[in-house]
């Protein structure tokens, strides 16, 4: 949508989702994203800021593996959220 109104886009998120690096480093109007956590914590190589820029992963697809030890006590619990789905139909309601 920014590009074909040329305007800039900034992402003031202060998070950084590996997908959302990927997208705008492939979007010709792309200004600027704000930095949050760099993966430190999630990420077994966590991401790097070189010059004031962060480096993509190289590898295929977005090239990022989870530190599953350091995410145990976020991860795995019993069954879907409850409060994420209808009780009648099991629609999305979140």
């Amino acid at each position: 949508m920014t590009e074909s109104y040329y305007a800039a886009r900034a992402c003031p998120l202060g998070h950084n989702d590996p997908g959302l690096l990927h997208q705008n480093a492939s979007i010709p109007s792309f200004l600027i994203q704000e930095q949050g956590h760099l993966g430190e914590g999630c990420l077994k190589d966590p991401f790097v800021v070189k010059d004031g820029f962060i480096e993509l992963p190289q590898g295929p697809g977005l090239d990022i593996e989870l530190d599953k030890e350091a995410l145990a006590d976020k991860i795995g619990h019993d069954g879907p959220n409850a409060h994420s789905f209808h009780p009648e139909d099991g629609s999305a309601v979140d």
